[in-house]
């Protein structure tokens, strides 16, 4: 049995296996991950290419 891949959430750093990925919606080359809590709780992200922020 293979394990989920973790992948580290955008807004608060935590590595996670219950994710969202994205596109950032104003470069469309960096991959956004937000965890549950995060999208949840609308925590900002910023991206890593254009230093876009979003909810």
């Amino acid at each position: 049995m293979t394990e989920s891949p973790k992948h580290q959430c955008s807004s608060c750093g935590r590595l996670t296996v219950e994710y969202s990925k994205f596109k950032c919606p104003k470069c469309k080359e960096s991959s956004i991950y937000r965890c549950y809590t995060c999208r949840e709780k609308h925590v900002p992200y910023t991206c890593t290419v254009c230093s876009y922020e979003g909810p």
